[in-house]
């Protein structure tokens, strides 16, 4: 029989404002953690339980677990001008800005061998020191003296999915205005920047 049981917790939170002077803003904000066991997928393959004697062994925090998720939106219409030229030019102009903020995704550090000779993948390794991480750079996240191979016919003391990875933010800004050429014919200028700040994210 499959097994698999997830426990969430949570608070959320949203906020929306609408304001005559054409500002809009959107925005909400998640809190949660979610621990459990995840559904094994295929046993006959050796992905699944990695200690089918021993469910409890695979417990740890959901794949899809974010401590903190949060995003918002705000948009800004430029007034009507009277004047017909710089009514043209500067009238009606939308911009509108898209944040997305979340913490990192959960992670676990796999021995890449079967020191327990069940034939189960992903085995994890001993973890040696709580010290995990490194100098937290694209080379050098994780600190390689926490952590060792398990010895032959045991399993790795590292708790799955315990070490948390990069965060993960980026801005999106849109400019767009809308031009009315007929009573059925409009057309759109439009330009996309998508991650506003080219932050690298992982």
């Amino acid at each position: 029989a499959a097994v698999g049981t997830q426990n969430y917790r949570g608070l959320k939170l949203s906020m929306q404002r609408r304001a005559a002077s054409g500002v809009s803003v959107n925005a909400n904000y998640a809190w949660s953690r979610c621990e459990g066991l995840e559904m094994p997928p295929n046993a006959q393959f050796g992905v699944g339980l990695i200690d089918p004697s021993n469910p409890d062994y695979d417990r740890g925090h959901c794949d899809a677990d974010r401590t903190h998720l949060a995003n918002g939106t705000v948009g800004y219409l430029t007034p009507t001008v009277d004047n017909r030229v710089l009514g043209l030019l500067a009238s009606n102009w939308r911009v509108s800005g898209i944040v997305n903020v979340r913490s990192g995704s959960w992670m676990s550090v796999l021995s890449g061998r079967d020191t327990a000779f069940n034939g189960m993948a992903n085995q994890r390794v001993d973890q040696m020191s709580d010290d995990v991480y490194g100098a937290k750079t694209l080379a050098s996240y994780l600190n390689r003296a926490a952590f060792a191979t398990p010895g032959n016919g045991a399993f790795g003391t590292h708790v799955r999915n315990s070490i948390r990875g990069p965060n993960f933010w980026k801005v999106d800004l849109a400019l767009s205005k809308l031009v009315s050429l007929a009573p059925t014919r409009n057309l759109e200028f439009r330009v996309e920047v998508f991650n506003l700040f080219n932050n690298f994210n992982w």
